[in-house]
């Protein structure tokens, strides 16, 4: 079932398109994707000894 002024050789021509551009698109991602994580995976470690630190800090300072 086609829809009305649509070609249907035109939507399929359309979709070879976006498939084959998401193939070049896919390293890029990938990097964007390694970065993210490798940034996200040390920043959790300063976001939990940070306050340990700081409480240790205070103690040592009040004894």
């Amino acid at each position: 079932m086609t829809r009305p002024g649509r070609d249907s050789e035109a939507d399929v021509d359309q979709i070879e398109l976006v498939l084959a551009d998401a193939a070049e698109n896919l390293l890029p991602a990938r990097m964007q994707m390694a970065v993210s994580l490798g940034w996200h995976i040390i920043f959790v470690y300063f976001g939990l000894t940070l306050p340990v630190i700081v409480v240790f800090t205070e103690w040592r300072a009040h004894r």
